[in-house]
């Protein structure tokens, strides 16, 4: 390697700050359209009865909950899907109701699609990305807990 060779390497070495991954528009733009589909679905789906679940346009859905079906008690995620359906249509009394934790997961899915454009917009700026730290892993975490609080809440 003669020392032009050298040079080089260390130009790309100091081309800007290190990321641990590489940024990825393709999972930027999936989550945006997968949240954007879970909002559009939660504003044009209904709930009959308080119990079935139904999408414009089409019948009642079948019972999804395998759990449910074989053991005869909800699992901890019963309720979610109404819930969500309750904050499309901006009922969050309902919502709260049928999941309490599931407002908030349908918040963090809301968050999700300005903060992945901002992400996006950051990037075609040539900025660095916004690096939340552990703060997702330990809202996520503590989102599970506390729908395997409400789960073991509900049984009792």
């Amino acid at each position: 390697m003669s020392q032009s060779d050298g040079d080089d390497v260390a130009a790309i070495a100091d081309v800007g700050p290190r990321v641990s991954r590489p940024y990825n528009a393709g999972n930027q733009y999936g989550l945006i359209l997968v949240c954007l589909s879970v909002v559009v679905a939660s504003m044009t789906m209904s709930i009959r009865d308080g119990q079935r679940v139904r999408l414009f346009g089409f019948p009642e859905l079948p019972e999804l909950c395998q759990f449910r079906s074989i053991y005869g008690v909800q699992c901890p995620g019963c309720g979610l899907t109404r819930s969500f359906i309750s904050m499309g249509h901006f009922d969050v009394v309902a919502a709260w109701n049928y999941h309490s934790v599931g407002v908030c997961f349908f918040l963090l899915v809301v968050f999700q699609i300005p903060f992945r454009c901002l992400q996006i917009s950051r990037h075609h700026r040539r900025l660095p990305q916004l690096h939340l730290g552990p703060a997702p892993q330990w809202v996520f975490g503590t989102l599970l807990v506390a729908a395997m609080i409400q789960w073991i809440s509900r049984l009792l």
